[in-house]
């Protein structure tokens, strides 16, 4: 299954990422801890986008995983920010540059003990304490 949405990127279009993510979601059985990573993922990216503009959403299934990816106007990605410190923790692997950006959710890593991980990641980043370095090394050596 592949699938697109283009919308515009405001706070009023984040129901139409979360539909679009939920259809997949139920389409490939992905349970709710892996749901809420895509989920915030593609929503913090959307977030990154030029308020405005048009961001273009799409979605395919390979061996490898899940695919997402986004295009629009990115104010910026920078490889130090927290940004992109989340899309790291959430997302198995990612490619950015100014105008597109895309997560792989690899299906073989679907497991409760990464999940876990991540949950504890994703709660520290939003109590702002991220760890960046230690865990940007752990994560260079494979999780």
């Amino acid at each position: 299954m592949e699938s697109t949405i283009t919308l515009k990127a405001a706070e009023e279009e984040i129901w139409r990422i979360e539909q679009f993510v939920e259809k997949t979601a139920n389409e490939y059985n992905i349970f709710n801890s892996y749901y809420s990573n895509i989920l915030v993922s593609i929503i913090e990216a959307v977030q990154h986008v030029k308020k405005g503009s048009d961001v273009t959403i799409s979605f395919w299934s390979e061996k490898k995983g899940l695919f997402f990816t986004i295009k629009g106007q990115f104010e910026d990605i920078n490889p130090e920010s927290d940004f992109v410190y989340l899309i790291e923790k959430l997302s198995d692997e990612y490619k950015a540059d100014n105008d597109f950006l895309c997560l792989v959710f690899s299906i073989n890593s679907i497991n409760k003990k990464l999940s876990s991980i991540r949950r504890d990641a994703f709660d520290r980043f939003i109590k702002g304490d991220s760890q960046k370095e230690n865990e940007h090394e752990s994560r260079k050596d494979g999780h």
